[in-house]
């Protein structure tokens, strides 16, 4: 076996769920060898090698037979009773079933998919095997490209030009893959007009209008008023010292809108300021570096206004 030296031997599933497939593959492969390493054996050599592949198996079913000396030095006689020997275990109904679950697998080659379909459809008994080749082929590409030019042809598409479809759009996949680069993007969040709003991440440290200090004011329990009441007016949440229902060095006395002053007429571009708080207390002599205004109120303001102007005296 010189000639088939490094070359895998040829072997015969005789145990195989599916038989008659692995026959098919066995035979296919042994044909190779003879019109190969082989063509230049005798058939009868040739047959030796058939035999010597088939296995124990296969010897023992070989000499169960009646052959003549004639029929003994032929490939085809031991082609046809292994074949014959098979065939009460195929199942075409099995087979057509098969076809129609048939699916290409996500990285299988074009060819190797119709290689698979074209075992199964010589199984089913087909008279007109091409045109089930391609029903197949629609029904099971992974390419929804594919799928779509093969269901665009009309009846006059045939199995050569069916291949070509599916193997040039198979290429021109493979080279978009290949030449366009990565340019994905990747979003954490996104926001449309109407939606919720996204909750800040990390702490946002501004001056609270609730307890008059500085602290982060990213989360309402944050503020040490949380929970507590004001001492001038009773109200939740918020102290004394930034406490808009009372008026200054008048604890206790509501400040409703019944009792603001009006604001004055025949200055439409001036609103009224109600209320003003420095950082420092009213006592202090002198006005303080900054001053921080917790809520500037305006009486009078248009729908159709969009800005509102405001002057301040201190």
């Amino acid at each position: 076996m010189a000639e088939l030296a490094g070359l895998p031997i040829p072997s015969m599933d005789w145990h195989s769920p599916d038989a008659p497939q692995a026959f098919k593959k066995f035979k296919a492969r042994c044909e190779l060898y003879f019109s190969g390493p082989l063509k230049e054996k005798s058939e009868e050599e040739k047959v030796s090698y058939l035999l010597i592949w088939s296995g124990d198996d296969g010897i023992e079913l070989v000499s169960t037979w009646t052959l003549t000396a004639t029929d003994k030095k032929k490939l085809d006689t031991y082609w046809t009773r292994f074949e014959n020997y098979l065939s009460p275990k195929s199942n075409f109904r099995l087979a057509r079933y098969k076809l129609r679950t048939l699916k290409q697998e996500p990285d299988e080659s074009v060819d190797s998919f119709v290689k698979r379909i074209r075992i199964l459809v010589e199984e089913c008994r087909f008279e007109n095997a091409n045109e089930h080749i391609i029903d197949a082929l629609i029904f099971g590409s992974n390419s929804k490209r594919t799928q779509t030019k093969l269901l665009d042809k009309d009846a006059t598409l045939s199995l050569d030009s069916a291949l070509d479809i599916a193997q040039t759009e198979e290429v021109t996949s493979k080279q978009i893959k290949e030449i366009s680069p990565d340019n994905s993007t990747r979003v954490d969040a996104m926001k449309h007009e109407g939606s919720l709003p996204v909750k800040p991440r990390g702490p946002i440290i501004r001056l609270c209008g609730c307890c008059g200090s500085e602290h982060d004011i990213s989360e309402r329990s944050n503020c040490p008023v949380y929970g507590t009441k004001c001492g001038a007016c009773g109200k939740a949440n918020h102290w004394r010292i930034v406490c808009r229902t009372t008026k200054p060095g008048k604890k206790g006395k509501p400040n409703g809108r019944q009792n603001r002053p009006k604001p004055p007429k025949g200055k439409p571009g001036k609103k009224h300021l109600h209320s003003l708080e420095s950082g420092q207390p009213p006592e202090t002599p002198e006005l303080p570096d900054q001053l921080y205004f917790h809520t500037l109120s305006v009486d009078q303001v248009k729908k159709s206004d969009t800005q509102a102007f405001v002057e301040v005296e201190v």
